[in-house]
């Protein structure tokens, strides 16, 4: 394993690993302790070569990995009992050539940002209810410098 990226809610967490063909892998969060929860080991989508960048999670029901050679966001359907099943192996679009690298999902699991380390722009997506991506805005501007990302 070669974890690169990890979110939490509400006790569930989710690691993005890139050793060999990359997973995300789920655990509960007892008191500190990570339990693997069984059945939730997926193998990522690689669409077009993609190698993954950040996880980030909504409002628990779905996750989203950003592919950083494809310009894409996979999207995933967390179960009530932590198992995640790939949805959409290219729910959203970046833009050819922006490398996706961070990923934040709005508090009220609503929107969700991406990180475009190659062009410094930010992606912005409207999440629907069945976890769907619908692009909205794209920000420019940022400093070379820039990393990571949070949203509110």
């Amino acid at each position: 394993l070669h974890p690169i990226s990890v979110t939490e809610n509400d006790g569930t967490v989710f690691v993005v690993n890139d050793a060999g063909d990359g997973n995300v892998a789920g655990f509960r969060n007892v008191r500190g302790d990570l339990r693997p929860i069984a059945g939730s080991v997926r193998g990522l989508s690689m669409a077009g070569g993609a190698g993954p960048g950040q996880v980030g999670l909504s409002d628990g029901r779905y996750a989203y990995v950003t592919n950083t050679g494809s310009s894409s966001v996979s999207s995933y359907r967390v179960a009530s009992n932590g198992q995640i099943e790939l949805v959409s192996a290219v729910a959203g679009q970046t833009g050819a050539g922006t490398t996706p690298a961070d990923v934040a999902v709005s508090t009220d699991g609503r929107h969700l940002v991406v990180r475009n380390g190659k062009t410094f722009t930010i992606s912005s997506f409207s999440v629907d209810d069945d976890g769907s991506l619908s692009a909205e805005s794209v920000f420019t501007g940022l400093p070379a410098t820039a990393v990571g990302i949070a949203a509110n």
